[in-house]
């Protein structure tokens, strides 16, 4: 009695179910038969209904073997001599299967009949069973490329992944779609998605919730193609602020036909500290040297570089952005050890006050950086310096390309009043007395 339930599978071959577990077969003076048929009569579907029977135990089942024709829906089942019993007879048609291999199964119920001819020729009754047929709204998909995108702090946004493909087996578009941080989100943690091409974006809109971290995204009426999707999510972008926290943030993409939601698939942002480059308290003091050449001093001591996303700096400038003073102000750094300063060269440019350094393929270390940076001096060449209070600036590039914040330290400067100096020629002077008076030193 009542039906087979079949339902279609989501995203995966349909689970064949029993047409009738509980089907009978009996007939009075025989023990054997010799075929059975089992057929879809009742809303066939050529190329997708599929009747099925697997001997999988020849105790159970004897020697008995199906057939399907897929354009009659027709399952024949034989045994080889006749030499199945009827309860192996009875266990095979009880256990046949029935699927439908569409992915959108047409949902009429299905009337299969069982009919039998036994080792006299005779045929069977024929009997009927219904299997009801359920199509299942499949699921959309989304695929991340997987691994990890770097980023580092307060630099242009990158895209999140390139590589993100949308499908779904029983719709060509999607209604709306989500884009979220949903693993070490930050405040100042920013997505962007801009439709800049409705060939490539369709109507895709989007909208980004800062204090949530989730952006929305939607096609009004749900037009926007799986590959527009696709590429709207390839367009999306990460940044956050050059003093976002560093560490892994979790982007999960997710796309809604309608009805379901994909399940999300993820990819990570690491973000990086960028380089910063941190200055001592205080000032500098410089004093201008009496009357011999001024002895330069160190600009910043305690000056601090780091960097979260490169081990290594590729170059530096230190310049005088406060009160520069062309043809007497000079910058300096001398390489005195390979071990404390690695290959880092510095060039003075006397027309802007700017010193550039330089490690030549980036092999200097963000401690010899510092180093150097450390022991940059300032002096004044004038006799007479003016005595405007300097600014300097220190910024520096790492080897990833990635630029540091500007820090400044201020160089006082003190003029000198130069001593007078008298000299005369030396030797002596010869004086008879009595005589005419005589210079002393002329």
């Amino acid at each position: 009695s009542g039906s087979a339930a079949f339902v279609a599978g989501d995203n995966t071959a349909s689970v064949p179910v029993v047409v009738d577990s509980g089907l009978t077969l009996t007939d009075a003076g025989r023990g054997a038969l010799q075929s059975a048929t089992v057929s879809i009569t009742g809303n066939f579907h050529a190329g997708e209904d599929v009747l099925a029977f697997t001997n999988t135990n020849a105790t159970t089942f004897g020697n008995i073997v199906g057939s399907y024709n897929a354009s009659t829906g027709v399952l024949t089942l034989a045994s080889s001599g006749g030499t199945a019993t009827l309860a192996q007879w009875q266990s095979a048609l009880e256990s046949v299967t029935y699927t439908d291999t569409a992915v959108t199964p047409g949902a009429a119920t299905r009337t299969i009949s069982f009919a039998v001819i036994d080792d006299n020729n005779a045929t069977s009754n024929t009997a009927t069973r219904t299997v009801t047929v359920q199509d299942t709204d499949q699921t959309p998909i989304v695929t991340t490329t997987g691994g990890t995108t770097n980023y580092v702090g307060g630099a242009s946004a990158v895209a999140v992944d390139g590589g993100v493909t949308v499908s779904d087996r029983d719709n060509t578009a999607q209604a709306s779609g989500t884009v979220s941080i949903s693993g070490g989100f930050n405040s100042g943690d920013t997505l962007l998605f801009t439709n800049t091409s409705s060939v490539l974006f369709g109507n895709i809109a989007a909208s980004y919730n800062a204090s949530t971290g989730v952006m929305t995204l939607t096609s009004s009426g749900a037009t926007a193609t799986d590959a527009q999707w696709a590429n709207a999510f390839d367009a999306v972008t990460f940044s956050a602020s050059a003093s976002a926290t560093p560490g892994n943030r979790t982007i999960s993409f997710v796309v809604n036909d309608g009805t379901e939601n994909s399940v999300a698939a993820t990819k990570t942002v690491a973000v990086q500290g960028p380089p910063i480059v941190t200055s001592g308290a205080g000032s500098s003091a410089f004093v201008a040297g009496d009357n011999v050449a001024s002895t330069p001093v160190a600009i910043d001591s305690g000056l601090n570089l780091t960097d979260g996303s490169a081990s290594t700096f590729s170059t530096a400038t230190v310049s005088i952005t406060g009160n520069f003073h062309s043809g007497e102000d000079v910058l300096a750094f001398t390489n005195t050890s390979s071990t404390t300063f690695g290959n880092i060269g510095a060039s003075y440019n006397a027309g802007t006050g700017v010193l550039t350094l330089t490690s030549s393929g980036s092999n200097a270390t963000t401690a010899q950086w510092q180093a150097a940076l450390d022991a940059v001096t300032y002096t004044d060449t004038a006799v007479t310096p003016n005595t405007a209070t300097r600014t300097i600036s220190f910024a520096a590039t790492d080897s990833n390309g990635n630029a540091s914040n500007t820090a400044t330290r201020t160089v006082t400067v003190a003029d000198t009043d130069q001593t007078p100096i008298l000299t005369t020629t030396g030797g002596t002077t010869n004086y008879v007395g009595g005589a005419s008076a005589v210079a002393v030193d002329g």
